[in-house]
C-alpha cells in the first residue's frame, strides 16, 4: 500500500498569520525505512515551525525540496512498501499534480 505525506490541515491556522509552509528540513533521506509516527520532515511558515510525522510504516520517497513553498494539502512525499510498489504508483499517475515533485 502507498501513503501519501501531506502539508497537514491545521497548518491552515498557522498560514492565515505567517506566510505560505516551507520545507526547511528532511529528517529521514529517501529511501529510508521508517515507522508509522517517525518525525520525517520539517515545515514553517514566518509564525511557527512543526514536524510532520510519517502516517505509515514502510520506504519514504521524497517529492519535495528542501526550502521549497508547499500549500496546504500538498504531497511531500510517498512512503511505500517497496521501490517496485512506489515505482508502479507513480507511473500510474503520471502527470498527476499530486506527485509533482519540486
Amino acid at each position: 500500500m502507498v501513503t501519501l505525506v501531506q502539508v497537514p490541515r491545521y497548518v491552515a491556522l498557522l498560514k492565515k498569520y505567517g506566510s505560505k509552509p516551507r520545507i526547511t528540513q528532511w529528517l529521514k533521506p529517501d529511501g529510508d525505512l521508517i515507522e508509522k509516527g517517525d518525525v520525517i520532515v520539517a515545515v514553517d511558515t514566518s509564525k511557527a515551525s512543526l514536524e510532520v510525522e510519517s502516517p505509515a510504516a514502510g520506504f519514504l520517497f521524497i517529492l519535495r525540496k528542501v526550502q521549497e513553498r508547499v500549500a496546504i494539502g500538498d504531497t511531500l512525499a510517498v512512503v511505500a512498501e517497496s521501490k517496485t510498489e512506489f515505482t508502479a504508483f507513480k507511473d500510474c499517475l503520471a502527470g498527476y499534480p499530486v506527485l509533482k515533485p519540486g
